[in-house]
């Protein structure tokens, strides 16, 4: 299976919706929601449930058919991810993990299921 942003892109236009309308629907202009659905900007946790709410998608059947792991954290959570990153990379297998912010959605490949 594609990856998540590919995979919302895909089903965006089976629906035939432009970024437009999706960017119109969780309130967001279309150049940002290009730039999630490109990966340039990071996809919240809000905002993926939002865009897969718009275009009717189960968020966790998504979540489980890709091969990615996407996780929401507090501040505390992310710094302490930060300070453990090679640790839990190689506890869990989960190859680019990455934690800025409260509610980023980390999207890291998980290894364990090749």
């Amino acid at each position: 299976m594609d990856n998540i942003l590919d995979q919302l892109k895909i089903e965006r236009k089976a629906q035939k919706k432009s970024q437009q309308d999706v960017a119109d629907a969780i309130s967001l202009a279309r150049g940002t929601y290009a730039d999630i659905e490109r990966g340039k900007i990071r996809l919240s946790l809000e905002n993926f449930l939002l865009i897969c709410e718009y275009l009717k998608i189960n968020p966790i059947l998504l979540v489980k058919q890709s091969k990615e792991l996407l996780i929401s954290v507090t501040p505390d959570e992310a710094k302490a991810l930060n300070s453990l990153n090679t640790k839990v990379q190689n506890n869990f297998s989960i190859q680019n993990l990455n934690v800025k912010t409260s509610g980023d959605v980390i999207i890291g490949k998980n290894i364990k299921n090749k």
